[in-house]
């Protein structure tokens, strides 16, 4: 899992690189507008062509800002996400990365970080899952029953750990998996 350090700085680079992007269409506008300047007592239409060129460019740039702007608000919350459950994950003795790392080997790569990481933490909260081994185990059995009902990785994995969390055999019906609650409360009694 990258380090909040990796994230912020590839945040900022791939900031910086939007920046000088907005930077040089900047000098271009001014360029135009110096050309346009020069041709205002001249030809009209090329005025106009040169009036649409500095709209077209300052339309280009906002764009590139705002597209900077979302990737590091966008940095910014998976870093949250990342810091708070590797706290959920301390304080439950277990280290996120281990889980993660577990979790992502079992989904052969299928599956993004971000979503393991959301998915772990549900699991901790619903006290799913008491080890990176757990989790890992959920993951084959989400890759196997997934396959078998038309759901994709993230949405089985998903699923198992809110059916367990919840005691609910609605939810891990979805995933062809059905429970007789009468016999598993009787052997849970013995």
């Amino acid at each position: 899992m990258a380090s909040t350090v990796d994230i912020r700085i590839k945040a900022k680079d791939e900031a910086s690189g939007e920046i000088k992007k907005v930077g040089d269409a900047l000098t271009g506008l001014k360029d135009d507008g110096g050309a346009a300047s020069e041709k205002l007592g001249g030809d009209f239409d090329t005025l106009v062509a040169g009036i649409s060129a500095a709209v077209g460019i300052a339309v280009a740039v906002i764009a590139s800002l705002k597209e900077a702007i979302e990737f590091s608000q966008e940095g910014a919350a998976i870093v949250r996400l990342q810091d708070s459950s590797a706290s959920l994950a301390e304080s439950m003795g277990l280290d996120m990365d281990e889980i993660v790392a577990a979790v992502s080997a079992a989904s052969l790569g299928t599956v993004s970080d971000l979503d393991i990481i959301a998915s772990a933490s549900k699991a901790l909260l619903l006290g799913v899952g008491t080890s990176a081994e757990q989790m890992a185990s959920l993951m084959e059995i989400a890759i196997v029953r997934g396959r078998a009902m038309g759901l994709s990785v993230t949405d089985a994995f998903d699923q198992i750990i809110r059916g367990i969390g919840r005691q609910s055999p609605k939810i891990l019906d979805n995933l062809g998996i059905i429970i007789d609650l009468e016999d598993a409360y009787e052997k849970y009694a013995e």
